[in-house]
């Protein structure tokens, strides 16, 4: 099949879009020539000529465009440089054409008028992204030969996977959620009623702010007749409330006012706490991955937004420490609601957007990401926005431990008896762990299973323990989020090592390729391993993340499995979310659609033929906080 990179020159963005300019595009055949057409049949004749077509996001625009403005729906084999640049040029800062033209001495042309310019000057501008995009094009090849070895049949699978991902973010344009915009507006002032509650009695606590200014000394500071001027006086009299003789040159900063204090920002709250004398006993630890250097980041809230340990010390001093309490939950979930409200249609409908792809090919989520879950602090509120259209019901559909499944078919040929250990009814990992790590005894284990004690505290170190020691966590920074000694938490790792160590074994096993990409912009020595299961080279940033890397493209791989069968099976998902996905059934096809989703994951087990069952689970309700 021949191949065309293209590109079209519009008035708009995909909501507003109304007219096509020109589209440019250049047959790959060795020649490197460039053609413009702007009737709207040549158009349409492009469109259905059977090419390979290659472009930079055409699958979230241009062929969606093509749909709307030339009535065509070219179900066409596609190549998108936009998903294929992310995946082969892992540590780039920008995937815009522009910046690639950067790379390539080819300058983007720049317009800012989309409707009464002439013909020649869009044509200008789209020749010229197609110029960049047969660099970009060529450069990909190049790169993706070379990882794969010139191997045609490798290099087929991992385009044609890619290019599955670009169909997935198309869809997710074409099918949106429905969300309750009067909902948003009623929650939104309910959150900033009990946040401006909070502010005030903050306001009160808190010390005003000073406002600074810088003196100078006046030029001229006597009068004609030599005695000291009344400006010259100020100055002396400054210098000398400042500890500084009256033949000071320099200038001098002074407060000049002061203003209310603002409880929204963080850096005042802990300039307050250090005053009620805070001493920070939870640090977060930045690591910068170019330098690999440290910095050190004290934390007002935990992870959940609640109080640590050491902000709540401070509340004998001054009760009204407690309305930090969910303060850093309110501005998060306003700001989050806010986003909603400014992202969908006022008819209620709002895209989910997949703009991007990380190297395990999970999908970065742009509009509706990072929802809270019912069992959070307005979680339930939030969930609940998102509603069925009329006639329809919220199909909830997610695989039951994606990773964990993942984890147990690497390492099933290893140590088939841990394996099977592990995977009968009733087993805790996190109790196991903490029992093997000497936290608990096997007796105290079984009366937390049974009800009859309560050990949460120690189940929970063995649940960050298990959790983090599949990214290699060090015992330094374990013992940091545990609140263990260092030799607590390597009391925890020894355990967890111990009986996972058929997960050193794998990894050891694991191809791997490391080299300089002299073609890229940074000429960072890069490393990649290869996954087992798809045979696809992932990027690797550190060498002991290679079991992390690959088990969750693993999942991945599993459920765009299972998403491609559901799509045609005639299911449209207007949201996506790791291993889970959400879409909406007629009233009356509730069993039907629960049969179809069976028979989706059954495909998938057929033909994957893992070590172990990937099953499903299915909740249907009125809206998303009822399915999850």
């Amino acid at each position: 099949m021949r191949k065309v990179i293209f590109d079209i020159e519009t008035d708009g963005l995909i909501d507003s879009v109304t007219k096509i300019h020109c589209l440019s595009f250049c047959v790959l055949d060795g020649t490197n020539r460039i053609r413009t057409i702007y009737a709207y049949d040549e158009m349409r004749r492009f469109f259905t000529a059977g090419f390979t077509y290659i472009g930079h996001n055409i699958a979230c625009y241009d062929l969606l465009v093509a749909e709307k403005i030339l009535g065509v729906s070219p179900e066409v084999s596609i190549e998108d440089t936009l998903y294929i640049s992310q995946y082969i040029f892992p540590s780039r800062r920008s995937y815009s054409l522009e910046s690639f033209g950067q790379n390539y001495g080819v300058e983007k042309v720049q317009i800012d008028d989309w409707n009464n310019l002439t013909q020649e000057d869009y044509r200008i501008r789209c020749e010229t992204d197609v110029a960049i995009n047969l660099h970009l094009y060529n450069h990909i090849i190049n790169k993706i030969n070379f990882l794969y070895d010139n191997n045609e049949q490798d290099v087929k699978k991992i385009i044609g996977y890619l290019s599955l991902k670009a169909f997935f973010a198309s869809r997710q344009v074409k099918h949106n959620v429905y969300i309750d915009r009067n909902g948003i507006v009623n929650i939104i002032a309910r959150l900033g009623a009990e946040r401006e509650q909070k502010v005030q009695t903050l306001k009160a606590s808190m010390p005003k702010v000073a406002k600074y200014v810088t003196r100078h000394k006046p030029k001229v500071m006597r009068k004609a007749d030599g005695s000291v001027s009344k400006i010259g006086q100020t100055w002396i009299e400054l210098c000398e409330a400042n500890g500084l003789p009256a033949s000071n040159e320099e200038p001098i900063t002074v407060v000049s006012s002061y203003a209310d204090p603002n409880p929204l920002s963080i850096l005042q709250i802990k300039d307050w706490l250090t005053s009620l004398g805070w001493k920070p006993a939870t640090i977060k630890y930045l690591r910068d991955k170019q330098t690999n250097e440290t910095t050190t980041v004290p934390q007002v809230y935990k992870e959940d937004k609640s109080l640590c340990d050491s902000v709540l010390l401070l509340a004998e001093k001054d009760p009204s420490i407690y309305q930090l309490e969910g303060l850093g939950i309110l501005n998060h979930r306003i700001e989050q609601l806010e986003g909603l409200l400014k992202y969908s249609s006022e008819s209620g409908y709002l895209c989910q957007e997949l703009f991007a792809i990380t190297p395990t090919f999970r999908f970065r989520h742009g509009k509706v990401v990072n929802l809270p879950s019912v069992d959070k602090a307005y979680g339930k509120d939030i969930r609940g926005l998102f509603k069925a259209p009329s006639g329809h019901r919220v199909v909830g559909c997610d695989i039951k431990a994606l990773e964990d499944q993942c984890k147990l078919h690497y390492i099933a040929p290893i140590d088939p008896e841990y394996v099977k250990e592990i995977s009968k009814p009733g087993y805790d990992p996190h109790l196991a762990l903490a029992v093997s790590a000497g936290f608990l005894t096997p007796e105290q284990a079984e009366q937390h299973k049974k009800g009859e004690a309560d050990y949460s505290k120690q189940r929970k170190l063995g649940k960050i323990c298990n959790f983090s020691s599949q990214y290699s966590v060090g015992q330094a920074t374990l013992a940091r989020n545990t609140g263990l000694t260092e030799k607590q938490a390597k009391m925890l790792l020894d355990a967890y090592w111990e009986r996972n160590w058929a997960i050193k074994k794998f990894s050891s096993e694991c191809d791997r390729k490391n080299f300089i990409d002299n073609s890229s912009e940074n000429k960072y020595p890069e490393s990649w391993v290869r996954s087992p299961l798809t045979g696809f080279w992932m990027h690797l940033r550190n060498e002991k993340d290679i079991f992390s890397v690959v088990t969750q493209s693993a999942g991945v791989w599993i459920f765009d499995n299972f998403v491609a069968n559901c799509i045609a099976s005639g299911i449209n998902i207007p949201y996506q979310s790791h291993d889970e996905i959400m879409f909406y059934c007629k009233e009356d096809s509730e069993e039907e659609t629960k049969n179809i989703l069976r028979k989706c994951i059954d495909r998938v087990n057929q033909k994957l033929k893992l070590n172990v069952v990937i099953d499903i689970d299915i909740k249907i309700a009125d809206d998303y906080a009822g399915v999850h």
